[in-house]
């Protein structure tokens, strides 16, 4: 799996001293400013010769000491280029300061040839320790004539998987015949099957967004833009994302994953118990897999990035996490891992078994409940049945990179 791909608009706002300490782990622990200028090349080729210079003085000012410590002057300057001295200071043994270098060490931590399998395992521990079946209640408000009525509703995974390939189905058919009326009707029996198709209430913007893009005639379009979109793992222009709207988008892409509140609160768990254990900064390996957390209220992990409410980062992490999971599953299949005991070898059945752990309160507990037993629950322990022992547990170590931020695979 290789890393996210980084966001070239994010890439050109960076100082080209804050892209050359990314590859500081290239640089030996003490090193002269010749190993600078070799960094410099490396990490910002087509930087004129002027321009590495000052890069590379900047490099030192933000991330360095020098050996012989008679410089002090020159970290105070807000134009390294202007000091008297640079000449001498150019002969310098420089290292990084402690601080950088523990940056730097944590970062060293989430690369190479063993932190993939590391963290593959350690995850597929705790997914065959947890044995929670899957439960839904839903109850569709809305007859529709594509649905028969015993499939309006439901509780178990064969119910929800029914319910949802016949309103996928139903919302590709309107896709296709370019029709609207039929588009909004499956829409709205999606997100209510989600139970996020309100007009008040805290999920109540879904429902007057939905009616005011069928009403404007732009439901359609905006639909098949989103998914040509997602398809092709562009997030940048991607407005309406939220727990509804991902499974809509889950719905007509077979290979998304349906990211809300608790798919990321069991994801966030996980990998702040595996941060714990392989000793990580939590921020580093978030970042690494290119995860940002819902964060919804009693369903937040501190020291994760929150998406707040931003549908572009919203749909990166699903982008980012819909290849993590496809990788998990194939990491699994090679070494038999039996994973989804009960459910679906397949991202859906992945996706729910997440689901169900990232739901450790009681199912119809209030919020009050639900946020009390969040906060107190070791996440050493997250799994819906209760199976809270070191069998999930285990050292870190990781392999093969991460798969990079191409298109997504169609049809596995």
């Amino acid at each position: 799996m290789t890393f996210p791909r980084k966001d070239p608009k994010i890439e050109k706002r960076m100082f080209h001293h804050d892209i050359m300490f990314r590859n500081a782990g290239r640089l030996p622990k003490s090193f002269g400013y010749k190993d600078l200028l070799d960094l410099a090349s490396f990490s910002i080729p087509g930087i004129s010769a002027p321009g590495k210079t000052f890069s590379c003085l900047r490099f030192i000012q933000k991330f360095c000491s020098d050996s012989a410590g008679a410089h002090d002057r020159f970290y105070q300057l807000k134009d390294p280029r202007r000091y008297g001295r640079l000449a001498d200071l150019k002969q310098c043994v420089f290292h990084l300061t402690e601080s950088k270098s523990a940056v730097l060490r944590q970062a060293m931590k989430v690369e190479g040839a063993e932190f993939e399998e590391d963290l593959f395992h350690f995850l597929a521990l705790r997914l065959e320790a947890c044995n929670s079946e899957y439960f839904w209640r839903f109850s569709l408000r809305q007859k529709y004539q594509w649905l028969h009525d015993r499939h309006g509703t439901g509780v178990s995974l064969s119910d929800a998987t029914h319910t949802l390939s016949v309103a996928g189905n139903e919302l590709a058919l309107a896709l296709d015949q370019e029709d609207e009326d039929r588009c909004l009707a499956a829409v709205s029996a999606i997100m209510d099957w989600a139970r996020v198709y309100y007009p008040v209430g805290l999920r109540r913007h879904n429902k007057p967004t939905v009616e005011k893009l069928y009403e404007s005639r732009s439901l359609l379009r905006v639909i098949r833009e989103h998914v040509a979109l997602l398809k092709v793992g562009d997030h940048e222009g991607v407005i309406y994302m939220n727990s509804g709207w991902s499974k809509v988008w889950g719905c007509l892409i077979p290979d998304m994953m349906m990211m809300d509140s608790r798919v990321s609160y069991s994801l966030g768990r996980i990998f702040q118990a595996y941060s714990w254990e392989a000793k990580l900064d939590l921020h580093f390996l978030c970042e690494r897999v290119g995860f940002y957390q819902v964060g919804f209220p009693g369903r937040a992990v501190d020291g994760i990035p929150k998406i707040d409410k931003r549908p572009e980062v919203w749909a990166l992490s699903a982008i980012n996490m819909s290849r993590f999971l496809l990788d998990f599953l194939e990491y699994c299949r090679r070494n038999n891992r039996l994973i989804l005991n009960g459910y679906p070898f397949s991202l859906r059945g992945l996706e729910a078994k997440l689901f169900m752990m990232g739901g450790s309160y009681v199912v119809g507990a209030g919020p009050a409940r639900e946020r009390e037993r969040s906060s107190r629950q070791d996440p050493r322990g997250l799994c819906n049945d209760g199976a809270n022992n070191a069998s999930g547990i285990l050292p870190g170590g990781y392999k093969p990179p991460f798969r990079g931020q191409g298109p997504l695979p169609q049809g596995r």
